[in-house]
């Protein structure tokens, strides 16, 4: 019998071989070097997981808002009667099901996998570099999102979605993307008219009434999201109004919507680290801007903690 030898193919059954290059057209990737950098990249989430699992397992966010009212969501229940602290659209619950109904430590350290890799899948399809993309990853703002367990990735994808689908993401924190809203609706009426803004506005309309249905005024519930956030809400709104409204009209008048991004966060009364993701995630596509602007939110922070919140 001539058992062979391994060549970059397995023989599993007679007449059934499977190549290396099979796995790769499998799994969409297109050379070797692809599939090298998969095999690692799924290594490195691997040991992320176990890193997050055995030194930070509690997250604040994770813990006490979103775990606990997807659960709720699953029981059937209101996530707003059953969570005191959770204010943000029930549908940004639907994803995290899977991951709040297993013991706590390992569905918090598997978001946090998962965040970054959807971080990175958004920060890439925004134009990002490699450095830039590491960049992202570690701004202050997506770093806090990743250690408080909450939810901002799912906010950007909202950026680089067909609006059908994209608006409903975006309306899931509207304090930090209502002026990005207005510009996709303005500009799909520029472009394609009226027809075509309420054929990407139903689908979030109807959500949106349907979580009315169910759960009553649960947005009057966001009225507790500042008092609770303390000295940790760094909203520079109203003096920050000048701005918004500057970057607001320049992404109308370039029908640019970076700019839209950035202007929310400057008009927004309510405004954590976190919620500056979006804003952040407008210079993925320039490196050297990227890496500034990571730079600066660190600078900020440490000097905010320092002498703001002590």
């Amino acid at each position: 019998m001539d058992n062979g030898s391994f060549d970059g193919k397995h023989q599993v059954n007679q007449g059934d071989t499977v190549t290396l290059d099979g796995i790769r057209s499998r799994l969409g990737l297109k050379t070797p070097r692809q599939l090298i950098t998969a095999g690692l990249l799924l290594v490195l989430g691997v040991m992320i997981f176990f890193v997050v699992k055995a030194q930070n397992p509690f997250a604040v966010d994770w813990h006490y808002s979103y775990r606990p009212a997807a659960v709720a969501l699953a029981e059937g229940k209101s996530p707003f009667a059953e969570v005191p602290l959770f204010v943000t659209a029930p549908w940004s619950l639907i994803p995290i099901i899977p991951f709040a109904l297993l013991p706590e430590d390992i569905g918090r350290s598997l978001w946090f996998v998962v965040s970054i890799a959807m971080f990175a899948f958004v920060g890439y399809k925004l134009g990002a570099k490699p450095i830039a993309l590491m960049a992202l990853i570690l701004s202050a703002p997506i770093a806090n999102c990743l250690q408080v367990g909450n939810i901002e990735w799912m906010v950007l994808l909202g950026f680089i979605l067909p609006p059908q689908i994209g608006l409903i993401f975006l309306a899931i924190k509207p304090q930090s993307t209502f002026v990005a809203v207005l510009f996709i609706v303005v500009e799909n009426w520029r472009t394609k008219g009226f027809i075509e803004v309420l054929k990407i506005v139903w689908p979030t309309a109807a959500l949106g009434i349907l979580s009315l249905v169910l759960y009553g005024m649960w947005p009057l519930k966001a009225q507790i999201a500042a008092p609770t956030a303390g000295v940790f809400n760094i909203s520079i709104w109203p003096q920050g109004i000048p701005i918004g409204l500057l970057l607001a009209l320049r992404a109308f008048r370039d029908r640019n919507i970076k700019p839209a991004m950035m202007a929310s966060t400057f008009l927004s009364p309510y405004t954590i680290l976190l919620s500056w993701s979006s804003a952040v995630a407008a210079f993925a596509n320039s490196t050297v801007e990227m890496v500034t602007v990571c730079l600066g939110s660190w600078v900020f922070w440490i000097i905010y903690r320092l002498t703001v919140v002590r």
